[in-house]
């Protein structure tokens, strides 16, 4: 069976072959999933995404561990739905910023209820993070595919 990871990082460039100067054939958005094809090579996988695009992408950008995998796929998510979104450690603009990510990214929903305008999340790795209320919204179906469905009742 093929494993699972999930982007870390704000866009993950899929390439053509294993190097940074390839042309990039498709981008995965933080908090996706890809199935893991090929991770023969020491800091690449050939990964394929859940809408069937295919590329190689630097394992650094990729959450494996089995554990996180499947806690992530079972979370509630939120998805991104402002141009980009920055997210704090702590509430309020003044505080410094952890990252910004792109619309589409998802993120996982805290039920905690922050001051108002903030939302609480989690990111792959963990930890609790803020974000403006607006700047996302549930995540109304998530596709996750048979084949991906299947592979989490594996593990």
């Amino acid at each position: 069976s093929s494993d699972l990871g999930v982007v870390t990082c704000p866009i993950l460039r899929l390439k053509e072959y294993p190097s940074a100067q390839a042309e990039t054939t498709d981008e995965v958005l933080y908090g996706m999933t890809v199935q893991l094809l090929d991770r023969t090579l020491t800091d690449w996988a050939y990964v394929e995404t859940e809408y069937g695009y295919c590329g190689y992408a630097k394992l650094s950008g990729l959450e494996l561990r089995r554990s996180a995998v499947r806690r992530w796929s079972r979370a509630e998510k939120l998805v991104i739905c402002a141009s980009a979104a920055d997210v704090f450690e702590v509430a309020g603009y003044k505080n410094p910023f952890v990252c910004t990510l792109p619309k589409g990214s998802l993120v996982e929903k805290d039920g905690y209820m922050a001051q108002a305008g903030w939302t609480r999340i989690r990111l792959v790795k963990g930890g609790s993070f803020y974000i403006r209320e607006s700047m996302a919204e549930p995540v109304l179906h998530e596709p996750v595919s048979d084949e991906q469905e299947e592979l989490l009742r594996e593990k």
